[in-house]
């Protein structure tokens, strides 16, 4: 396993929002103030007010509906692109 460290490069707009939030969408990135790693929304139904979320390194956790969290605009294609070249360059090591 290796660290990779990443610079992204743009504006990031960091907003407020309730978990439970229709403008909080499946798939959107966000900080939980508990938490020191970036989260997503999964499709999934809530459970007893309880929505299930999961880290990139794939921490799944229930998170209460009027939870606030920060919200990130504009991360989630940025992030899709860097996993894209972290993929293709682990499948040329991997062949070499």
């Amino acid at each position: 396993m290796a660290n990779v460290k990443f610079d992204i490069e743009g504006r990031i707009n960091l907003m407020d929002k309730k978990i439970s939030s229709h403008l909080l969408k499946i798939g959107d990135r966000f900080f939980c103030p508990e938490e020191n790693c970036l989260f997503f929304k999964i499709d999934l139904e809530p459970k007893d007010g309880k929505f299930m979320c999961c880290s990139d390194a794939g921490i799944i956790k229930w998170f209460p509906g009027d939870l606030v969290v920060l919200r990130l605009n504009g991360v989630s294609a940025h992030l899709r692109y860097l996993s894209r070249i972290l993929l293709t360059k682990a499948l040329e090591e991997e062949n070499q």
